[in-house]
Protein backbone atom coordinates (compact mmCIF):
# COMPACT_ATOMS: atom_id res chain seq x y z
CA UNK A 1 0.00 0.00 0.00
CA UNK A 2 1.13 3.14 -0.72
CA UNK A 3 0.25 6.96 1.10
CA UNK A 4 -0.78 9.94 -0.55
CA UNK A 5 2.94 11.10 -0.89
CA UNK A 6 3.69 7.63 -2.25
CA UNK A 7 5.73 6.42 0.72
CA UNK A 8 5.43 2.42 1.25
CA UNK A 9 2.49 1.33 4.27
CA UNK A 10 3.75 -2.73 4.89
CA UNK A 11 3.01 -5.19 7.16
CA UNK A 12 6.51 -6.69 6.71
CA UNK A 13 7.63 -3.83 9.11
CA UNK A 14 5.53 -5.07 12.25
CA UNK A 15 6.98 -8.48 11.47
CA UNK A 16 10.45 -6.88 11.90
CA UNK A 17 9.83 -5.39 14.71
CA UNK A 18 7.78 -8.52 16.38
CA UNK A 19 11.33 -10.95 15.34
CA UNK A 20 13.72 -8.13 16.65
CA UNK A 21 12.21 -7.95 20.15
CA UNK A 22 11.72 -11.57 19.98
CA UNK A 23 15.31 -11.96 19.58
CA UNK A 24 16.37 -9.35 21.96
CA UNK A 25 14.07 -10.62 24.86
CA UNK A 26 12.66 -6.91 25.47
CA UNK A 27 9.88 -4.87 24.10
CA UNK A 28 10.57 -1.40 22.65
CA UNK A 29 7.10 -0.57 24.59
CA UNK A 30 4.68 -2.01 22.79
CA UNK A 31 2.09 -4.95 23.36
CA UNK A 32 3.50 -7.06 20.30
CA UNK A 33 2.92 -10.76 20.51
CA UNK A 34 3.08 -13.74 18.30
CA UNK A 35 -1.02 -13.00 17.58
CA UNK A 36 -0.86 -10.25 16.31
CA UNK A 37 1.15 -11.38 13.33
CA UNK A 38 -0.51 -14.53 12.94
CA UNK A 39 -4.17 -13.58 13.42
CA UNK A 40 -5.72 -15.98 11.07
CA UNK A 41 -7.53 -17.61 14.46
CA UNK A 42 -8.60 -14.15 15.42
CA UNK A 43 -9.37 -12.01 12.32
CA UNK A 44 -12.72 -10.44 14.07
CA UNK A 45 -10.46 -9.38 17.13
CA UNK A 46 -10.89 -5.59 17.64
CA UNK A 47 -8.11 -5.39 20.93
CA UNK A 48 -5.16 -6.69 18.55
CA UNK A 49 -6.09 -4.62 15.56
CA UNK A 50 -6.25 -1.60 18.07
CA UNK A 51 -2.57 -3.05 19.78
CA UNK A 52 -0.76 -3.07 16.17
CA UNK A 53 -2.31 -0.07 14.76
CA UNK A 54 -0.90 1.82 17.83
CA UNK A 55 1.40 4.95 18.43
CA UNK A 56 3.70 2.74 20.98
CA UNK A 57 4.20 0.40 17.66
CA UNK A 58 5.22 3.66 15.40
CA UNK A 59 7.72 5.02 18.02
CA UNK A 60 9.37 1.57 18.25
CA UNK A 61 9.68 1.34 14.52
CA UNK A 62 11.06 5.10 14.12
CA UNK A 63 13.36 4.23 16.85
CA UNK A 64 14.57 0.94 14.69
CA UNK A 65 14.95 3.24 11.50
CA UNK A 66 16.47 6.31 12.91
CA UNK A 67 18.40 5.37 16.06
CA UNK A 68 19.33 1.95 15.88
CA UNK A 69 19.56 2.44 11.72
CA UNK A 70 18.43 -1.30 11.08
CA UNK A 71 18.67 -2.06 7.49
CA UNK A 72 15.48 -3.84 7.42
CA UNK A 73 13.08 -0.26 8.87
CA UNK A 74 14.63 1.68 5.69
CA UNK A 75 11.40 3.61 4.03
CA UNK A 76 9.19 2.84 7.20
CA UNK A 77 8.19 6.19 7.23
CA UNK A 78 5.14 5.91 5.71
CA UNK A 79 3.86 2.96 7.83
CA UNK A 80 4.67 4.82 11.42
CA UNK A 81 2.52 7.48 9.51
CA UNK A 82 -0.10 5.22 8.94
CA UNK A 83 -0.38 3.65 12.32
CA UNK A 84 -0.32 7.12 14.00
CA UNK A 85 -3.37 7.76 12.08
CA UNK A 86 -5.63 4.80 12.46
CA UNK A 87 -4.35 5.17 16.22
CA UNK A 88 -5.74 9.00 16.87
CA UNK A 89 -8.67 7.73 14.92
CA UNK A 90 -9.37 4.91 17.58
CA UNK A 91 -8.66 7.50 20.22
CA UNK A 92 -11.25 9.59 18.83
CA UNK A 93 -13.69 7.15 18.04
CA UNK A 94 -13.37 5.59 21.78
CA UNK A 95 -13.25 8.41 23.87
CA UNK A 96 -14.27 8.10 27.26
CA UNK A 97 -13.30 10.89 30.49
CA UNK A 98 -13.21 14.51 30.39
CA UNK A 99 -9.61 14.45 32.02
CA UNK A 100 -8.41 12.35 29.28
CA UNK A 101 -5.62 14.41 27.28
CA UNK A 102 -5.21 14.88 23.21
CA UNK A 103 -8.22 13.16 21.20
CA UNK A 104 -8.70 10.66 23.92
CA UNK A 105 -10.42 13.34 25.86
CA UNK A 106 -14.43 13.60 25.61
CA UNK A 107 -15.70 16.13 22.76
CA UNK A 108 -16.23 19.46 23.54
CA UNK A 109 -16.25 22.69 22.60
CA UNK A 110 -12.82 23.70 23.46
CA UNK A 111 -11.31 20.65 21.17
CA UNK A 112 -14.05 19.97 18.96
CA UNK A 113 -12.24 22.24 15.90
CA UNK A 114 -8.90 20.32 16.55
CA UNK A 115 -11.04 17.00 16.36
CA UNK A 116 -12.75 17.76 12.89
CA UNK A 117 -9.22 19.32 11.49
CA UNK A 118 -7.41 15.96 11.80
CA UNK A 119 -11.18 13.97 11.19
CA UNK A 120 -10.69 15.78 7.67
CA UNK A 121 -7.14 15.30 7.33
CA UNK A 122 -7.80 11.78 8.18
CA UNK A 123 -10.33 10.97 5.70
CA UNK A 124 -8.55 12.81 2.94
CA UNK A 125 -5.44 10.49 4.02
CA UNK A 126 -7.51 7.26 3.69
CA UNK A 127 -9.36 8.31 0.08
CA UNK A 128 -5.39 8.55 -1.20
CA UNK A 129 -4.22 5.34 0.34
CA UNK A 130 -3.46 2.95 -2.78
CA UNK A 131 -2.53 -0.99 -3.41
CA UNK A 132 -1.56 -2.72 -6.15
CA UNK A 133 -4.28 -4.83 -8.21
CA UNK A 134 -4.57 -6.69 -11.43
CA UNK A 135 -2.91 -10.07 -12.51
CA UNK A 136 0.13 -8.83 -12.21
CA UNK A 137 0.11 -6.53 -9.50
CA UNK A 138 1.21 -3.40 -11.17
CA UNK A 139 -1.90 -0.97 -11.13
CA UNK A 140 -2.65 1.15 -8.32
CA UNK A 141 -6.11 1.04 -7.30
CA UNK A 142 -7.41 3.40 -4.32
CA UNK A 143 -7.93 1.22 -1.53
CA UNK A 144 -11.61 2.88 -0.42
CA UNK A 145 -12.42 0.83 -4.45
CA UNK A 146 -10.77 -2.13 -3.77
CA UNK A 147 -12.22 -5.49 -2.34
CA UNK A 148 -10.58 -4.63 0.98
CA UNK A 149 -12.80 -1.36 1.30
CA UNK A 150 -14.50 -2.39 3.71
CA UNK A 151 -12.63 -1.02 7.09
CA UNK A 152 -11.42 1.87 5.37
CA UNK A 153 -15.12 3.02 4.75
CA UNK A 154 -16.16 2.04 8.03
CA UNK A 155 -13.55 4.23 9.20
CA UNK A 156 -14.26 7.28 6.65
CA UNK A 157 -18.23 7.17 7.71
CA UNK A 158 -17.43 7.65 11.35
CA UNK A 159 -14.62 10.30 11.26
CA UNK A 160 -16.78 12.50 8.61
CA UNK A 161 -20.04 12.09 10.87
CA UNK A 162 -18.93 12.63 14.39
CA UNK A 163 -18.95 16.36 14.20
CA UNK A 164 -22.40 16.42 13.08
CA UNK A 165 -23.33 13.88 15.78
CA UNK A 166 -21.39 16.34 17.95
CA UNK A 167 -23.23 19.05 17.13
CA UNK A 168 -26.90 17.02 17.64
CA UNK A 169 -26.03 16.05 21.11
CA UNK A 170 -24.10 19.22 22.48
CA UNK A 171 -27.06 20.32 24.00
CA UNK A 172 -28.05 17.04 26.27
CA UNK A 173 -24.10 16.19 27.18
CA UNK A 174 -23.26 19.20 29.40
CA UNK A 175 -19.86 19.96 30.16
CA UNK A 176 -18.78 16.13 30.87
CA UNK A 177 -18.50 15.68 26.33
CA UNK A 178 -19.81 13.40 24.43
CA UNK A 179 -18.26 10.12 25.02
CA UNK A 180 -17.79 8.33 21.61
CA UNK A 181 -17.16 4.86 23.11
CA UNK A 182 -20.97 4.56 24.04
CA UNK A 183 -21.77 4.70 20.22
CA UNK A 184 -20.26 1.64 19.37
CA UNK A 185 -22.50 -1.32 19.75
CA UNK A 186 -20.19 -3.69 21.73
CA UNK A 187 -22.69 -3.21 24.93
CA UNK A 188 -25.98 -3.66 23.40
CA UNK A 189 -24.27 -7.20 21.59
CA UNK A 190 -22.48 -7.97 25.31
CA UNK A 191 -26.47 -7.91 26.44
CA UNK A 192 -27.88 -9.62 24.22
CA UNK A 193 -24.72 -11.91 24.19
CA UNK A 194 -25.77 -13.02 27.92
CA UNK A 195 -29.48 -13.08 27.42
CA UNK A 196 -28.02 -16.28 24.69
CA UNK A 197 -25.71 -18.09 27.54
CA UNK A 198 -29.15 -17.77 29.52
CA UNK A 199 -30.76 -19.83 27.26
CA UNK A 200 -28.48 -22.53 25.89
CA UNK A 201 -27.07 -20.43 22.92
CA UNK A 202 -31.13 -19.31 21.98
CA UNK A 203 -30.94 -17.34 19.18
CA UNK A 204 -34.61 -17.29 18.69
CA UNK A 205 -36.21 -17.16 22.73
CA UNK A 206 -39.65 -16.89 22.94
CA UNK A 207 -41.68 -14.00 24.72
CA UNK A 208 -41.69 -15.61 27.82
CA UNK A 209 -37.97 -17.22 27.48
CA UNK A 210 -36.36 -13.63 27.39
CA UNK A 211 -38.60 -11.93 29.95
CA UNK A 212 -37.02 -14.73 32.34
CA UNK A 213 -33.21 -14.68 31.37
CA UNK A 214 -34.18 -10.70 31.10
CA UNK A 215 -35.03 -10.43 34.90
CA UNK A 216 -32.13 -12.67 35.91
CA UNK A 217 -29.86 -10.57 34.07
CA UNK A 218 -31.51 -7.29 36.10
CA UNK A 219 -31.12 -8.59 39.43
CA UNK A 220 -27.58 -11.07 38.98
CA UNK A 221 -25.43 -9.58 36.41
CA UNK A 222 -23.47 -6.47 36.24
CA UNK A 223 -22.34 -6.29 32.65
CA UNK A 224 -18.40 -6.04 32.83
CA UNK A 225 -16.84 -8.22 30.30
CA UNK A 226 -16.84 -9.89 27.16
CA UNK A 227 -17.89 -13.82 26.89
CA UNK A 228 -15.18 -16.01 25.81
CA UNK A 229 -15.90 -16.28 21.69
CA UNK A 230 -17.08 -12.61 20.75
CA UNK A 231 -15.73 -10.34 18.53
CA UNK A 232 -16.14 -7.13 20.81
CA UNK A 233 -14.33 -5.57 23.03
CA UNK A 234 -15.00 -6.22 26.77
CA UNK A 235 -14.44 -4.17 29.89
CA UNK A 236 -14.64 -0.98 27.84
CA UNK A 237 -16.56 0.59 30.80
CA UNK A 238 -19.17 -1.05 33.75
CA UNK A 239 -22.62 -1.01 32.35
CA UNK A 240 -24.45 -1.59 35.69
CA UNK A 241 -27.63 -2.95 34.65
CA UNK A 242 -28.29 -3.29 38.85
CA UNK A 243 -25.14 -2.26 40.91
CA UNK A 244 -25.21 -5.10 43.60
CA UNK A 245 -21.97 -6.79 44.59
CA UNK A 246 -23.84 -10.17 45.98
CA UNK A 247 -20.97 -11.03 48.38
CA UNK A 248 -20.58 -7.55 49.76
CA UNK A 249 -24.64 -7.24 50.33
CA UNK A 250 -24.78 -10.68 52.27
CA UNK A 251 -21.93 -9.56 54.34
CA UNK A 252 -23.13 -6.47 55.42
CA UNK A 253 -26.80 -8.27 56.09
CA UNK A 254 -24.60 -10.70 57.77
CA UNK A 255 -23.10 -7.79 59.99
CA UNK A 256 -19.50 -9.27 58.21
CA UNK A 257 -16.46 -6.45 58.54
CA UNK A 258 -14.54 -7.16 55.50
CA UNK A 259 -10.78 -6.97 56.63
CA UNK A 260 -8.05 -6.34 53.95
CA UNK A 261 -5.27 -8.66 53.94
CA UNK A 262 -2.05 -8.02 53.29
CA UNK A 263 0.66 -10.82 52.35
CA UNK A 264 4.32 -10.68 54.20
CA UNK A 265 6.56 -12.33 52.13
CA UNK A 266 9.43 -11.32 54.51
CA UNK A 267 8.66 -10.66 58.12
CA UNK A 268 12.04 -8.93 58.76
CA UNK A 269 14.63 -7.01 57.53
CA UNK A 270 17.45 -9.40 57.98
CA UNK A 271 15.52 -11.93 56.38
CA UNK A 272 15.01 -9.94 53.09
CA UNK A 273 18.96 -9.47 53.12
CA UNK A 274 19.60 -13.32 53.91
CA UNK A 275 17.38 -13.68 50.59
CA UNK A 276 19.62 -11.39 49.07
CA UNK A 277 22.69 -13.43 49.72
CA UNK A 278 21.42 -16.41 48.88
CA UNK A 279 20.72 -15.43 45.32
CA UNK A 280 24.23 -15.34 44.73
CA UNK A 281 24.06 -12.83 42.55
CA UNK A 282 27.29 -10.07 42.41
CA UNK A 283 27.24 -6.52 41.10
CA UNK A 284 30.12 -7.48 38.98
CA UNK A 285 28.06 -10.06 37.36
CA UNK A 286 25.36 -7.47 36.67
CA UNK A 287 28.03 -4.76 35.16
CA UNK A 288 28.94 -7.16 33.03
CA UNK A 289 26.17 -7.79 31.31
CA UNK A 290 24.99 -4.21 31.15
CA UNK A 291 28.53 -4.08 29.47
CA UNK A 292 27.78 -6.59 27.00
CA UNK A 293 23.93 -5.40 26.34
CA UNK A 294 23.45 -4.80 22.32
CA UNK A 295 22.58 -0.88 21.10
CA UNK A 296 18.90 -2.43 20.49
CA UNK A 297 18.53 -3.34 24.71
CA UNK A 298 20.44 -0.52 25.33
CA UNK A 299 17.69 1.43 23.39
CA UNK A 300 14.98 -0.36 24.55
CA UNK A 301 15.65 0.14 28.90
CA UNK A 302 16.35 3.95 28.12
CA UNK A 303 12.80 3.98 26.26
CA UNK A 304 11.08 2.05 28.96
CA UNK A 305 12.78 4.51 31.28
CA UNK A 306 11.40 7.33 29.94
CA UNK A 307 7.84 5.79 29.65
CA UNK A 308 8.68 5.13 33.53
CA UNK A 309 9.11 8.69 34.39
CA UNK A 310 5.99 9.73 32.21
CA UNK A 311 3.98 8.15 34.43
CA UNK A 312 5.89 8.90 37.28
CA UNK A 313 5.75 12.71 36.89
CA UNK A 314 2.57 13.45 37.93
CA UNK A 315 2.66 11.70 40.99
CA UNK A 316 6.32 13.60 41.74
CA UNK A 317 5.88 16.92 43.91
CA UNK A 318 9.20 16.81 45.38
CA UNK A 319 11.53 19.19 43.86
CA UNK A 320 14.56 17.11 44.84
CA UNK A 321 12.73 13.80 43.81
CA UNK A 322 11.97 15.82 40.14
CA UNK A 323 15.57 16.47 39.81
CA UNK A 324 17.16 13.47 40.71
CA UNK A 325 14.66 11.00 38.32
CA UNK A 326 13.85 13.28 35.41
CA UNK A 327 15.07 15.21 32.74
CA UNK A 328 13.66 17.96 31.02
CA UNK A 329 15.49 18.22 27.05
CA UNK A 330 14.00 20.70 24.95
CA UNK A 331 10.22 20.43 26.17
CA UNK A 332 10.53 16.61 26.19
CA UNK A 333 10.59 14.42 29.32
CA UNK A 334 13.01 11.82 29.65
CA UNK A 335 14.50 9.59 32.45
CA UNK A 336 17.59 10.71 34.34
CA UNK A 337 20.57 8.75 34.45
CA UNK A 338 19.72 7.45 37.83
CA UNK A 339 16.59 6.03 36.40
CA UNK A 340 18.35 4.21 33.49
CA UNK A 341 20.97 3.16 34.95
CA UNK A 342 18.51 1.29 37.77
CA UNK A 343 16.44 0.03 34.98
CA UNK A 344 19.66 -1.47 33.50
CA UNK A 345 20.42 -2.92 36.26
CA UNK A 346 16.69 -4.16 36.56
CA UNK A 347 17.21 -5.71 33.72
CA UNK A 348 20.36 -7.72 34.35
CA UNK A 349 19.26 -8.96 37.36
CA UNK A 350 16.38 -10.60 35.62
CA UNK A 351 18.11 -11.95 32.93
CA UNK A 352 20.33 -13.18 35.25
CA UNK A 353 17.62 -14.36 37.50
CA UNK A 354 16.01 -16.49 34.30
CA UNK A 355 19.31 -18.01 33.26
CA UNK A 356 20.06 -19.08 36.58
CA UNK A 357 16.56 -20.33 37.27
CA UNK A 358 15.86 -22.16 33.83
CA UNK A 359 15.35 -20.70 30.85
CA UNK A 360 12.37 -18.35 29.25
CA UNK A 361 10.08 -20.86 30.26
CA UNK A 362 10.35 -20.29 33.74
CA UNK A 363 10.26 -16.57 33.32
CA UNK A 364 6.56 -16.90 31.60
CA UNK A 365 5.84 -18.72 34.72
CA UNK A 366 7.39 -16.74 37.31
CA UNK A 367 5.29 -13.51 38.75
CA UNK A 368 7.21 -10.18 37.69
CA UNK A 369 6.20 -9.21 41.42
CA UNK A 370 8.02 -11.96 42.99
CA UNK A 371 11.16 -10.84 40.94
CA UNK A 372 11.09 -7.27 41.88
CA UNK A 373 10.53 -7.90 45.95
CA UNK A 374 13.65 -10.11 45.57
CA UNK A 375 15.46 -7.77 44.09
Amino acid sequence: MWDNQGRLVSFKFIEELLKLQTAEGLSLGNRLKENHVHFGNQIMNVQLAAQVLSRSVAEAIDICRNRLQLPEFAESEGTSNFLRIFNNSFDILNSRHLNHTGYKSTLREENISEVDAFCEDAVEYINSLQILRGKKGKTKQPVVESPNQTGFIGFRACLTNIRQIYEKVKSYVGQDGLKTYALNQDHIELFFGSVRTRLGSNDNPTVLQFRSAYKKLLTYVQLEEAPDGSNCLGNLEKVVVLGVHTKRSLNYINGIQEEKRVREVFSSETEFEQELEDENITEEELSEMIQNFTATTEVGVEYLANDLVQNMKKNIFCEFCSTELITIDENHIHGSSFIIALSQYCEAYIRKKIEMEGGMQYALKMKIDQMALSF
